[in-house]
């Protein structure tokens, strides 16, 4: 493991590990630091690459507005994977991060050879009226806490509002083990943004592209996940020919970090060849 961050002209990042590069993209109020528990439990052929996007790891910085949004990363990735990598990756997105690899596969598909997408923030693909206004509903509850301590001009407890909405389970983030409640608190300063109309249910007319996608994709999310999350998954996987589906068993939205063994065990299953061959 490269326990140095590096960086590149594009983003500041880590890596590890041999063979086909498997980027991993974060999610809302992290960095590359969300992915310590999979990288521990990664026992899998793979060159890891872990980038953080610019506006995220920076404790009590608030994101500079021009570098900050779906297309600023979305740029920032496709570059990133052009200067680090050089050629086609898997992309492992988790949350904001799997909304943007998706977006990915479907603008620069010459980046992407493959996409795992844990519970996908993004739905403007589904024409569904009815399925449509159920994932709005659910986004509004979800995110009830998290406005209301904004509200307050709380922004650590917004933090912990907003991983216990996308858990749909009160007192999550406070089980969480210091080290990752750190990671998510670093990220406090991202909040502000992340409602502002720049955050991953906001692409700004980059989602209709989605459904254009012919690589291989798993559509994941767990068990426990929210509709806001499982529906999106089915939909996706469901009108989307190189799409498969699965389910995480006790997953919970924050995965990665609660429960790294069946997430690595998932994600290596959607990267061999055998497994996307038959999709």
């Amino acid at each position: 493991m490269d326990a140095k961050p590096r960086s590149s002209n594009v983003l500041a990042f880590e890596r590890q590990g041999h063979g086909a590069p498997v980027v991993f993209v974060h999610g809302y109020i992290s960095d590359l630091r969300v992915w310590e528990n999979v990288r521990s439990h990664w026992a899998h052929p793979g060159e890891l690459l872990l980038p953080t996007l610019k506006g995220f790891g920076k404790p009590n910085v608030a994101p500079n507005p021009d570098e900050f949004g779906t297309p600023e990363h979305l740029e920032q990735l496709a570059g990133f994977i052009e200067l680090e990598v050089g050629g086609p990756a898997h992309v492992v997105g988790w949350s904001y991060g799997a909304t943007l690899a998706l977006l990915l596969a479907a603008s620069r598909p010459e980046l992407v050879l493959s996409v795992y997408a844990y519970e996908a923030g993004l739905s403007d693909f589904i024409s569904d009226e009815a399925i449509a206004s159920q994932i709005a509903k659910d986004r509004a509850d979800m995110a009830a806490g998290a406005v209301a301590a904004l509200a307050a001009g709380d922004l650590d407890q917004a933090v912990g509002q907003i991983v216990d909405g996308a858990c749909a389970r009160d007192g999550v983030f406070a089980t969480l083990d210091a080290p990752a409640r750190r990671i998510f608190l670093d990220n406090a300063a991202t909040v502000p943004a992340m409602f502002s109309g720049e955050g991953a249910s906001s692409s700004r007319g980059l989602t209709g592209s989605v459904l254009t996608i012919q690589q291989p994709v798993t559509m994941s999310a767990g068990e426990h996940a929210r509709p806001a999350y499982r529906l999106v998954a089915d939909e996706a996987a469901r009108l989307l020919p190189s799409a498969r589906r699965t389910t995480l068993a006790y997953g919970l939205h924050v995965a990665p970090v609660t429960t790294p063994t069946a997430f690595v065990a998932d994600v290596a299953a959607h990267l061999q060849p055998a497994a996307q061959e038959e999709w």
